[in-house]
């Protein structure tokens, strides 16, 4: 578990985040399948749910994540409503403009401080339009996508996501069988998240996509 690079979304706390986003607007990531195209969400999936921010960023949300994590989640709210395009109200524009200003991460990587400063620049100065140019929106698998980043960069990222990828399916929760969220709610939130995760990576690998529970195989 970790980060893949220092964009908003490059690593697991986010894409933990994105997973819940999509679980409270109701809507599946990948609705054709991990071989098919990631849901996009649009402005009305925010703008019908006014009161989605309050939904997810509960005391109960705030303890169990912790300060930096909880930080981070707001960042990546910011960053879903604007790719989308959806209606951003005062509260959650000084909320996650605050969220920038709080990352420590920032205060120790120059890197990180410059993706920081980018999505604090959109927040400030977002106008309800989607916004198209966010530098953030390749992160790790966009970026071998896109081509963004020199050769060598990505296969130091290619490393790190085998390695991920290898630590993800070491996880024994995923070998049990699938839990209903009505039976067992954490259980399957985990599971749900972990299998997000681990079919990411199998796509942007080239690797067959594993169905779950996983199996072991035999020694």
């Amino acid at each position: 578990m970790g980060w893949w690079s220092t964009n908003i979304m490059g690593g697991d706390t986010p894409l933990d985040f994105q997973s819940k986003v999509y679980e409270e607007l109701g809507k599946s990531q990948f609705p054709n399948g991990f071989d098919g195209d990631e849901y996009e969400p649009t402005p009305e999936d925010f703008n019908s749910n006014p009161n989605l921010y309050d939904k997810l960023f509960t005391e109960e949300f705030r303890r169990n994540w912790g300060k930096d994590s909880y930080n981070i989640a707001k960042q990546v709210f910011a960053y879903m409503l604007m790719k989308a395009g959806g209606k951003m109200t005062d509260e959650v524009r000084a909320e996650t403009t605050q969220a920038c200003d709080d990352d420590e991460w920032a205060n120790d990587d120059l890197e990180r401080a410059a993706h920081i400063r980018n999505l604090k620049s959109h927040i400030q100065n977002y106008d309800h339009s989607p916004v198209t140019n966010l530098e953030q929106d390749y992160g790790v698998f966009g970026a071998i996508q896109q081509g963004e980043s020199p050769q060598l960069d990505l296969e130091v990222m290619k490393v790190n996501m085998e390695k991920e990828l290898q630590e993800l399916k070491n996880e024994e929760l995923m070998y049990y069988e699938t839990a209903n969220i009505q039976i067992n709610a954490p259980r399957s939130l985990i599971q749900l998240s972990t299998g997000t995760k681990i079919n990411l990576l199998e796509k942007y690998l080239n690797l067959p996509i594993s169905s779950f529970p996983l199996v072991k195989e035999m020694s």
